[in-house]
């Protein structure tokens, strides 16, 4: 149910920013600015349809289109980019066979004991020169598999705001430097992006947790949205009060 919930809740943080973007001119205007679009703003479709999570698509004159990935959050929010089972992220981002054996075996020694740290003290420094130098390729994919998504759209539950980045600047801004969480012992990317054990009981699920196909044992990308907003705020190129 909760899983259903948030897919729910984040689509309709979609039609909210659908329904509400062509209500502020100087929000359009920064954007068409920010990329040089000379036509006027025709449209903002969601392309899952009303009841589907999907994209936001705003249409300009001159068939020029600006594709939205559209993420909400209250208060310290994380927000799940993507996840994807070790076998398969170590297959999009080239882990040798050895480390993508270990990191399985990370995951699940975390999941028989979640209050253990998912990469020990002892193994941090391969991981963090791993991770270093596939870091910028991990955060492109979590923000922008589709590279039609020309802009990052945060919406602030509590204070009812939605802030507007390029995603050509957030991919630039958001550096390579590898930190490991306190809580968890996870996988910091540039002080923002999290990678860890996807977690959960599953409880549709009739798997023990610690079996390898267990779906909580899937790896996640996860953005702290109130840390992004603290570092990049200056750099948004508009914002608007719902």
């Amino acid at each position: 149910m909760k899983d259903n919930r948030n897919a729910f809740r984040g689509s309709n943080i979609e039609i909210l920013f659908k329904n509400s973007v062509h209500d502020h001119p100087s929000v359009i205007n920064a954007i068409r600015d920010a990329f040089g679009i000379e036509g006027r703003f025709l449209q903002a479709i969601q392309t899952g349809g009303e009841t589907a999570k999907g994209d936001v698509k705003m249409s300009f004159g001159g068939d020029r289109t600006i594709d939205a990935n559209v993420k909400s959050y209250i208060g310290r929010g994380f927000n799940q980019m993507t996840r994807m089972p070790v076998s398969a992220f170590a297959r999009r981002f080239e882990l040798p066979e050895a480390e993508k054996t270990e990191l399985f075996s990370l995951v699940l020694g975390k999941s028989a004991n979640t209050k253990t740290p998912l990469f020990p003290p002892e193994t941090r420094q391969k991981w963090r020169v791993l991770f270093e130098e596939r870091a910028k390729k991990i955060v492109s994919n979590a923000f922008s598999a589709h590279p039609s998504r020309e802009i990052l759209v945060l919406y602030n539950r509590e204070e009812s705001v939605m802030r507007i980045w390029k995603m050509r600047d957030v991919l630039r801004l958001i550096e390579s430097d590898i930190e490991f969480t306190k809580r968890g012992g996870n996988i910091l990317i540039g002080g923002c992006v999290v990678f860890q054990r996807k977690g959960g009981n599953g409880t549709k699920v009739k798997l023990p947790k610690t079996h390898p196909k267990h779906p909580g044992n899937d790896v996640q990308i996860k953005l702290d949205i109130a840390r992004f907003s603290q570092l990049f705020d200056d750099r948004k190129i508009a914002s608007y009060k719902i």
